[in-house]
């Protein structure tokens, strides 16, 4: 359940949000991306204003929201976008400006102290931080520098957003922010958009009904998505059945994966197609999708395969999949780097798998419309925060 604002004092009148912005300098092409596109489209359909500050318009999920929302594109010198942002919230006035990442955070925290503006700071938290620092190996004393320059920066924003408990509770260890004082709100997955694209057909050899059973990852070709333990696993489930996989994303790491599989010898069993714009339709017909992550926030792409009604696996990672899947209820939770366990649940989940109604009942609290009204909520409580 999405957790409630804290009882701090606010005011009997409660405020309106009629106009946000959403500080995204940095947009690319992962499910952060695709998520807040989510949000822009769900609080534009509500009647809020939406100026969506991004670094170029052309880039991925953007496509449906030139009608709705205003694009603002920042100046591409760093040094410069303090003191354009301060102009944007002096001449604009947007009630509330969220931001996702941290260089972003620092700029938006830096500029509305610079500003007259009574804009709330809001930071959406989508990552298990603790972990990530943690998985990657940082050395203690940058991780420790880098906890202090967060606390610092994250404690002066009016309103902190996480989109799981995990990361809820790791923002609270890093940065101090009191956990009653940060709204869990999960992420506007379910679309009406992705219940009609399921449904799109796919011009590929490797979907055709008579094919071996196909097993799906996806996500960006880099370390927190370890698809090097899925492709290990992948291999020792071969060995005692036929089926293939098919990994789509891009990212620095796919030369090293293209020869993993030719050292195992499973090349031909295994698909890199790229980036996939509108994978619902992938994985509506796959027979199984496997999420292999080091750590999450809230993954969105096993979210997407349960209200697909695609069976799925996933490692136990901080933070998120326990908590979508009901600590194993909707589907098995493994090790991190463990292929021989993850190889294990991977063959059951494919001789028992459940029913789809029973995959899209732990995804049905992420709706467009679930989340939206959720935000709507949070915004206006961090409006009200200190209102006499």
């Amino acid at each position: 359940m999405t957790s409630q604002p804290s009882s701090r004092q606010t005011s009997i009148e409660q405020p309106v949000v009629r106009h946000v912005c959403l500080y995204f300098p940095s947009y690319g092409d992962g499910g952060m991306e695709r998520i807040t596109a989510n949000l822009a489209m769900g609080l534009a359909g509500a009647g809020v204003k939406i100026d969506f500050i991004v670094n170029h318009q052309a880039a991925p999920y953007l496509s449906g929201l030139e009608h709705s929302v205003r694009f603002i594109t920042p100046p591409k010198n760093k040094s410069q976008q303090r003191h354009w942002l301060t102009h944007y919230l002096n001449s604009s006035h947007p009630d509330v400006l969220m931001t996702f990442k941290e260089p972003a955070v620092i700029m938006a925290v830096k500029a509305k102290k610079g500003s007259h503006a009574e804009t709330k700071i809001v930071i959406r938290t989508g990552t298990a931080m603790l972990s990530r620092f943690s998985q990657r190996g940082a050395n203690p004393l940058r991780q420790w520098l880098k906890s202090r320059k967060l606390k610092h920066y994250y404690q002066q924003a009016d309103g902190h957003i996480a989109v799981a408990l995990g990361s809820r509770k790791e923002l609270h260890e890093l940065v101090q922010v009191p956990e009653d004082e940060i709204i869990v709100i999960k992420n506007p997955v379910i679309t009406p958009a992705l219940l009609k694209l399921q449904h799109e057909t796919i011009d590929h050899p490797w979907f055709t009904p008579s094919m071996e059973p196909l097993i799906m990852g996806m996500g960006g070709f880099r370390t927190q998505k370890d698809f090097t333990t899925l492709i290990n696993a992948f291999s020792r489930l071969r060995k005692s059945r036929p089926c293939r996989l098919l990994l789509a994303g891009k990212g620095r790491q796919k030369k090293r994966l293209l020869k993993l599989c030719h050292e195992l010898g499973i090349q031909d069993d295994v698909l890199l197609p790229g980036f996939i714009d509108t994978p619902y339709p992938w994985l509506k017909r796959a027979d199984l999708f496997v999420l292999s992550s080091l750590w999450e926030g809230s993954p969105n792409v096993l979210t997407e395969a349960l209200a697909l009604g695609t069976p799925v696996v996933s490692t136990d990672c901080q933070s998120g999949p326990g908590e979508i899947l009901q600590d194993g209820k909707y589907g098995e939770l493994v090790p991190l780097r463990d292929p021989q366990t993850m190889s294990e649940a991977m063959a059951r989940a494919l001789d028992a798998p459940l029913t789809c109604e029973q995959l899209a009942e732990a995804a049905r609290e992420y709706t467009l419309e679930a989340s939206t009204r959720s935000y709507i909520r949070a915004f206006t409580h961090f409006m009200a925060t200190d209102q006499d």
